[in-house]
């Protein structure tokens, strides 16, 4: 009996375009998984909260160190509730 032993493939990374593919798409998962900068406002400039419902923004001017505040749709609030 003829023992036939095949090569081994090289990992998709050891490819040509293999290994640009697998850089390219390890790249952009880094990317949206990463950090996000929030957009910054001042109280004065902060949109109206209606179309952002549910988004989080960061007030430079908040007081008691309190500068994230959420968009429940009707207003921006703060963390613990309160109105900005």
């Amino acid at each position: 009996m003829m023992n036939l032993r095949l090569p081994e493939a090289p990992p998709i990374y050891d490819m040509g375009w293999g290994s640009a593919l697998v850089r390219a798409l390890s790249q952009v998962l880094e990317a949206q998984i990463g950090p996000k900068p929030l957009p910054r406002f001042v109280k004065a400039r902060l949109p109206k909260a209606e179309p952002w419902s549910g988004c989080i923004v960061y007030l430079v001017d908040g007081t008691n160190n309190q500068h994230l505040i959420v968009s429940d749709g009707g207003a921006w609030r703060y963390p613990d509730g309160a109105l900005v």
